[in-house]
């Protein structure tokens, strides 16, 4: 990733247009990386991993919660009684 300071985020678009082209650039800001310009294919790489990610781990907790004889009833009743 490359690193570049808010004041030289101020060059053409284009400019960091081209560099994002080969990899995500961070703008660095007095509080540290504020914004991350990036390809969209990066963007969708990464964002369909952490829903994958999140499926992966979802449905190991339901199988778990089978296995120790949770039922979609019985997560219902629980549920309704949290109201």
């Amino acid at each position: 990733m490359q690193h570049i300071s808010n004041s030289e985020g101020k060059e053409p678009v284009s400019m960091i247009e081209a560099m994002a082209m080969k990899e995500p650039v961070a703008f660095n800001g007095p509080q540290g990386t504020e914004l991350v310009a990036m390809t969209l294919k990066d963007y969708n790489r990464i964002t369909l991993a952490k829903v994958t990610d999140f499926k992966d781990s979802w449905r190991c907790l339901s199988e778990e919660a089978e296995r120790n004889g949770l039922t979609q009833q019985k997560l219902d009743n629980i549920l309704k009684s949290a109201h």
